[in-house]
């Protein structure tokens, strides 16, 4: 971020609900942050919404930035928290996926010719139980685990939050779960 920009004024006028402030600022410091995000990420698709993360979590934070400090080092570092915490989540959900492949290995054996295959009985089982499910929460688990649309995404574009939709999918795979069992018994 270039010296010599009056970001502390550009906070005092936002501070004091100056909206155009709000432009200055994203015109002056957005490619910074496209920057810091781009280097901690490798999916260019993520950039644009770890960018206004970064902005709504500032919004969010402003009265906690100290006048005098340096700013643009403040904002880069949310930028960069932003982008580790969508890698970590990514690490993590890589690391839940392979421990249920080796899992899934042990269990049908080690033949790395063999195929799993998806019962016919129980696919017809899985769409009833999907047809079970309310239209809104059989949406969220069609874009979450269909589409694989990110919680994030889904609980914006519902205006809900995302603890609110991770908790509606927890319900919807513990009712989907519950529904499968009962046709195991089944022939």
């Amino acid at each position: 971020m270039t010296i010599g920009i009056p970001y502390d004024a550009l906070v005092e006028r936002i501070r004091d609900g100056d909206s155009a402030a709000w432009e200055d600022l994203l015109r002056l410091t957005l490619r910074q942050v496209r920057a810091v995000i781009a280097f901690h990420i490798d999916d260019p698709a993520s950039l644009d919404d770890l960018a206004q993360e970064t902005y709504l979590y500032l919004a969010q934070h402003l009265d906690d930035y100290r006048v005098g400090s340096d700013f643009g080092a403040w904002l880069r570092t949310i930028a960069r928290n932003r982008a580790l915490d969508l890698r970590r989540s990514r690490q993590r959900r890589a690391e839940v996926h392979g421990r249920y492949l080796t899992a899934l290995r042990a269990r049908l054996g080690d033949g790395a010719e063999r195929r799993v295959t998806v019962d016919a009985h129980l696919a017809e089982a899985l769409q009833r139980c999907l047809a079970r499910l309310s239209a809104p929460i059989r949406d969220l688990v069609v874009r979450r685990y269909v589409e694989e649309e990110p919680v994030r995404a889904i609980a914006g574009s519902i205006g809900r939050s995302p603890n609110g939709i991770a908790v509606a999918l927890h319900r919807a795979r513990a009712a989907l779960l519950a529904c499968m069992r009962g046709h195991e018994a089944k022939p």
